[in-house]
């Protein structure tokens, strides 16, 4: 028989079926394409080379015209990973959201009062299922924005510069729209493909260019973002869940099981043990030791070593379930380690196999397993967040996973030194793990075929906002000199006439678009077709058999009976030709005569049945069998991954709901709103009423101030008013809403003003933020820091008492008047004294300590502690100030607040603020101009009263330092408890649990004229409740200061016994 290749009988132009020939004109070229992109010197990839066939099957998967039961799960699936992509992004714009308002949040507390009506700040948010407006780019420029997101979706090392130019500030918004806009599509292989290879140029870039083999990958760079965003995608999550999900839930339902092995915690939990169940300690037992003196104790290393034996244990059942899953770790974070490998090789030549395999691992367990075993709730592998002792123990086996990815130091971290045997036992099991992850095939040819595919589909498109559009634009412009240089490159082409950039719109017109692709430059699939047909030996006859078997195939999947025997290719279109449905019958006609002009050509026989065709056809079937078994198994995985982001999605809605609520009530603080003792806050919800919601309040002003007051007060700064008519020139505030107001300038005599702006307030803070001096009026410029100066002035004034701070506003503080409160303290028979630390009622202060001079290196430093709570605290200054920071006439102080675990967040920056606002006063700043003097408080255990424990601690470095001081301040923090309306002085943790309301007072000459330098409140209270805490806590202060003194006078009496001595 004649091999159907040799078949040279021309087709005789039967009219084109469109779903067969579509198929396999895209085979065609892809296979075309291939093969001419082989032949051009890559030798090794002609043995690889795809066959038509095999080009076809890929492509007859994505069969559209047949309704059987494959094409219906395929539809399904396709849908399905359609709504995971679009939730993915849905998800990064309220992860954006959340982390914008946090920031706002900051900037608020650092203003101490509102900036924004909430109204204006829901504006900067996603109005997400809210409908734009209908304003359009013309025809066009939406061609011309077609052809540039074309080009750089289609040639990734534009996006991949574009990323290493851009700063960490501007990299989240290019993180949106490049991983779920322009390849949003998170299951589409040709997206997914040209995703990595811009991943391929960033890294190849960044490890080029680095200069720290140490650092490369591990710091916080717009590159390491890009990675991080990645494993947050779809498939990334399926996969943590599927491994991690069992694992972490079996440890958090374990509440009781402690598995701390840090000595020093273990000797404070030990300690904090006897001294409960026998009332007092021993004597030789103290309270407070070292690390080294916890380690060397018996009893401490007794139960270490149990707890050490089970965490092993723990971290190799997670080691052994990750390392089991390398054929369910995503395909393209398998390809990212395979490249760090290569790119690792390339940069040394002479690297271990340890130091490799270690960089791959600073990737696979840095930046994609541990944060999802340390933080399983953001992963959404836990509904709820972890109780203590089991998220220690997620953090103990994160630290011990990365430690077998890394070289071990121990320097800060001695505790975990008994864990290296763990680490020395698994580290060539690791290595292998983290090679095979490597192990994956490229996908260069197959993106070939995907890319002459996309050029016949002629439907590419990506669903994207102006902003995005715009937003891409600007920066493309901006850095066009680097990414596209040559005049005559596409890009710089494109972005030439789509000039000039135009500007962001709002919010309210930012609409969403489905904008097609497609490039100006396209050669038509039938010519491409056509040209390359000769250089690769397919003949039309090579069209013609496929095209009759992709109509054979399209007949059995539409008559599924017809596969139930022996195949019988004549029966088959026979019967087709002579069914009710004219679409069969039109091709069941087609394919016989295809088959006799197969046959005329030589290429089949009917004498074997056309034997080669059968089989061939009998494969596909086959495969496309397998394939709908496959697809459903997909389909039941990805199922789980959409609700996970569906649940996330939740969850953020929530958090971020949180946040507006917390805005809101911040304003109704700082705004003056008038509260009762029965208010609660926007969104809080009492037991049997509703949550309350915002109201408008009476405007404020307005508020009058002539030319000539602004002018003298550096309000304004320069004005085009001519001189003679500035005395009849006056300005009016009004505040309409909090945060909100309207300066209007006037001339006397005159109804109408001059001209009006609508000012808000988080303007002008921004402005000082980024140093911006001058705010422009038309006929006169205000000074920035001025302006802000006289609005606070104006419309915030002090407040001298709040009478019901609410559980979501910001932290209230005053200099509040003594009063003669004296209330009894309640005691009631439901508290069980004495307490486990040993006082026996609620007015006592647990027992506390403090030391100074224990860190070398700052200029003063020292350490207080209220039972279990410790704060340590150094102070570095005065010293040198960058000018645009420096104060003419005093020192500027700054306050840095460090947590026990983990980053700061905004309940950081909000004590910072408190700290900040209380020892400004406080420090001589006039003796220190222009310097700056830093306070550094690290939390290292709070167990209740830990801002109290900070200012007596900031106190003692202060005075460590030799910082000249106006008062010395001594805290202590009371609360009433929500069940009895008890007063408790200096509570626990746990006691906070039970809070109605809590509150730390700072006082100076407590034995004499007590002065008030900080009132901090939280919670719901009256004014009677309130001088009842203050009163309790002023008698404890004197106690405070008295041991305060003490320490100051016995470390002065050391020194001078030191100095005599020497």
């Amino acid at each position: 028989m004649a091999d159907r290749k040799n078949g040279m009988v021309q087709a005789y132009g039967y009219p084109s079926n469109a779903g067969a020939s579509q198929i396999v004109s895209r085979a065609v070229a892809a296979a075309a394409a291939n093969s001419h992109h082989s032949s051009r010197g890559k030798s090794g990839r002609n043995s690889k080379r795809y066959s038509v066939s095999a080009f076809y099957s890929m492509a007859a998967e994505q069969d559209n015209e047949v309704e059987d039961e494959l094409a219906q799960v395929q539809r399904s699936l396709r849908d399905l990973k359609s709504k995971i992509s679009g939730q993915s992004k849905k998800n990064f714009v309220l992860e954006r959201d959340v982390r914008y308002l946090d920031s706002r949040i900051a900037l608020l507390i650092q203003n101490r009062i509102a900036l924004d009506e909430q109204n204006e700040m829901a504006s900067h948010l996603e109005e997400h299922g809210v409908e734009n407006s209908d304003s359009f780019p013309d025809d066009r420029r939406i061609q011309l924005y077609g052809n540039f997101f074309f080009i750089l979706q289609s040639e990734p090392r534009h996006i991949a510069t574009l990323c290493r130019l851009v700063s960490l500030s501007e990299i989240d918004t290019l993180l949106q729209t490049v991983m779920f806009t322009l390849y949003g599509n998170q299951y589409e292989s040709r997206e997914e493909h040209l995703l990595l290879t811009m991943f391929q140029n960033v890294l190849a870039a960044q490890f080029e260019t680095s200069t720290e083999f140490g650092s490369l990958l591990r710091a916080n760079t717009p590159v390491s973002r890009m990675m991080t965003t990645y494993t947050r995608r779809g498939p990334g999550q399926a996969y943590l869940k599927s491994i991690l999900s069992d694992k972490i839930k079996d440890l958090a339902e374990d509440q009781e099981l402690n598995l701390e092995i840090n000595p020093l915690k273990v000797y404070e939990q030990m300690v904090a043990q006897i001294e409960s169940e026998k009332g007092s300690l021993p004597e030789d037992l103290p309270r407070s030791v070292t690390p080294e003196v916890a380690a060397e104790n018996e009893n401490v290393q007794s139960i270490i070593q149990p707890r050490l034996e089970k965490l092993i244990e723990i971290a190799e059942s997670f080691l052994t379930t990750i390392i089991s899953s390398t054929a369910s770790v995503p395909y393209g974070i398998r390809w990212i380690c395979k490249q760090i490998r290569s790119l690792t090789k390339r940069k040394s030549p002479d690297a271990s196999e340890y130091s490799v395999c270690s960089m791959i691992g600073g990737f696979f367990f840095l930046r994609f397993i541990n944060p999802a075993i340390v933080t399983p709730r953001a992963y959404m592998l836990l509904e709820t967040a972890p109780g203590n002792a089991p998220r220690r123990t997620l953090t103990l086996i994160a630290k011990m996973l990365q430690n077998l990815a890394n070289r071990p130091s121990y320097a800060k971290e001695s505790y975990m030194l008994p864990t290296n045997p763990f680490v020395e036992k698994n580290k060539q099991r690791i290595n292998k793990f983290l090679n095979e992850l490597c192990e994956v095939s490229d996908f260069y040819e197959t993106l070939e075929m995907d890319q002459y595919m996309a050029l016949s589909k002629k439907d590419i498109d990506i669903n994207i906002t102006l902003n995005e559009i715009y937003s891409t634009h600007t920066l493309v412009q901006r850095h066009l000199d680097i990414i596209a240089p040559k005049e005559k490159d596409h890009l710089r082409i494109l972005v030439n006439d789509l000039a000039p950039v135009p500007a962001q719109v709002s919010r309210k017109e930012n609409k969403t678009i489905d904008l097609p692709l497609f490039s100006r430059w396209e050669i038509p699939i039938q010519d491409l077709t056509t040209a390359l047909m000769s250089e690769n030996n397919i003949t039309q006859n090579d069209i013609l058999y496929m095209e009759t078997k992709a109509i054979y195939v399209q007949l059995i999947r539409s008559l599924p009976h017809l596969a139930s025997g022996p195949l019988d290719l004549d029966y088959v279109a026979e019967t087709a030709a002579t069914t009710k449905d004219a679409q069969l019958v039109r091709k069941g006609i087609k394919v016989k005569d295809m088959l006799r002009e197969l046959e005329d050509a030589g290429v089949i026989d009917h004498r074997d049945h056309y034997k080669l065709l059968v089989e061939e056809i009998t494969q596909e079937l086959a495969h496309l069998g397998n394939l709908k078994e496959k697809i459903r198994q997909e389909s039941e995985s990805l199922e789980g991954v959409y609700k996970t982001i569906l649940d996330h999605n939740n969850y953020l809605k929530s958090q971020l709901e949180s946040y507006k609520a917390y805005l809101q009530n911040v304003r109704i603080q700082s705004g003056g709103e008038k509260t009762t003792k029965n208010s609660v806050g926007i969104g809080v919800e009492i037991e049997g009423g509703k949550p309350r919601k915002a109201s408008k309040g009476p405007p404020k002003g307005p508020f009058k101030f002539s030319h000539n007051h602004l002018e003298k007060d550096g309000v304004i700064t320069e004005s085009t008013v001519p001189e003679n008519r500035r005395p009849n020139i006056f300005f009016s505030i009004t505040s309409p809403l909090p945060g909100t107001f309207i300066i209007a300038m006037h001339f006397k005599g005159r109804d109408k003003p001059i001209l009006e702006m609508d000012l808000k307030l988080d303007d002008l803070l921004e402005k000082q933020q980024d140093n911006v001096e001058l705010l422009d009026l038309e006929y006169v410029r205000l000074n920035v820091t001025k302006t802000l100066g006289l609005l606070n002035k104006t419309f915030f004034p002090i407040q001298i008492f709040n009478v019901a701070c609410n559980l979501l506003s910001p932290t209230f503080y005053a200099n509040v008047p003594l009063k003669n409160v004296a209330l009894p303290v309640k005691t009631h028979a439901n508290h069980h004294f004495p307490k486990p630390d040993r006082r026996t009622d609620n007015t006592q202060l647990r027992a506390f300590s403090a030391s100074q001079n224990i860190l070398n290196r700052a200029d003063g430093s020292s350490k207080f502690e209220f039972g279990f709570t410790s704060v340590i605290c150094s102070v570095s200054g005065p010293m040198d100030i960058q000018i645009r920071d420096e104060k003419l006439d005093e020192a500027t102080v700054e306050v840095v607040v460090r947590p026990a675990k983990g980053v700061s967040t905004t309940k950081e920056k909000l004590m910072e603020s408190v700290l900040r606002t209380a020892f400004e006063p406080v420090i001589l700043g006039g003796m220190l101009p222009r310097t700056l003097i830093q306070i550094v408080v690290q939390i290292t255990k709070d167990d209740g009263a830990v801002l109290a424990a900070a200012v007596n601690a900031i106190t003692l470095a202060l005075l460590d330092a030799g910082i000249p001081m106006k008062y010395m301040a001594a805290a202590v923090t009371a609360m009433i408890d929500s069940k009895t309306n008890d007063l408790v002085l200096d509570p626990t943790a746990s006691e906070l649990e039970s809070a109605k309301s809590v509150h730390t007072f700072a006082f100076d000459n407590v034995n004499t004229k007590p002065l008030v330098l900080l009132s901090d409140s939280e919670g719901l209270f009256n004014e009677e409740q309130y001088f009842s805490c203050h009163d309790l806590c002023l008698e404890a202060a004197e106690k405070v200061q008295g041991f305060l003194r003490v320490a100051v006078e016995s470390k002065k009496e050391k020194e001078q016994q030191q100095t005599v001595g020497h």
